[in-house]
């Protein structure tokens, strides 16, 4: 009995070693063509990215952020990758077969992460312009309420209050929003609407 398992298994060895085939690595730009990776800010890669040369859409990413093109030239082209909800992405680029493209894209609920972050770290400008790229790729109330903390953390309480003022409130987020707002009011000084600056 362990002599056919032996056997068995060094038969099945035997077939897998000499089944298995190694290719050699060609260059890059072995195949003529162009080569492109889409990663978002956790390092994924991003699915679904349009791909448009020179106002042209020449296709998408897969699902592992890879894009590939060919050109029949090598002047300067215009390079947009777009996504709903996603930052949109501008570049010059040359076709050149031995680079690799590679870009980062940020959707909505990474920038408002990446705001927070930047609050913690008492870097309110940085916080500030990431929520307003967030709010630019269609983040919700929750980059809304966070701009309104980074402008009263900013002293820029009418702002903060004004941006308040744009959230739909919601049955289970309405005091805190309340709250919020009677804070700034508080430490602003005054009556319940917004002065002029």
């Amino acid at each position: 009995m362990k002599g056919r398992v032996w056997k068995a298994i060094c038969v099945c060895a035997l077939v897998l070693f000499f089944s298995c085939k190694s290719t050699g690595v060609q260059g890059i730009d072995a195949d003529g063509v162009m080569h492109g990776m889409i990663y978002d800010y956790d390092n994924n890669g991003v699915h679904g990215v349009g791909v448009y040369i020179d106002g042209r859409y020449i296709g998408s990413s897969d699902v592992r952020g890879r894009f590939m093109f060919t050109l029949d030239d090598t002047k300067a082209h215009e390079l947009v990758l777009e996504k709903e909800g996603w930052e949109r992405i501008h570049d010059s680029i040359v076709f050149d077969t031995t680079l690799v493209l590679y870009y980062k894209m940020g959707n909505a609920a990474q920038l408002v992460n990446q705001a927070e972050d930047a609050l913690d770290a008492e870097r309110g400008e940085e916080a500030l312009r990431l929520v307003d790229r967030a709010l630019s790729v269609g983040g919700g109330d929750d980059a809304r309420y966070l701009k309104s903390v980074v402008l009263f953390k900013s002293g820029k309480y009418d702002e903060a209050l004004r941006v308040l003022s744009e959230i739909e409130v919601k049955e289970g987020t309405a005091s805190y929003i309340e709250d919020f707002r009677k804070k700034i009011i508080s430490v602003r000084g005054g009556d319940d609407a917004t002065q002029k600056e």
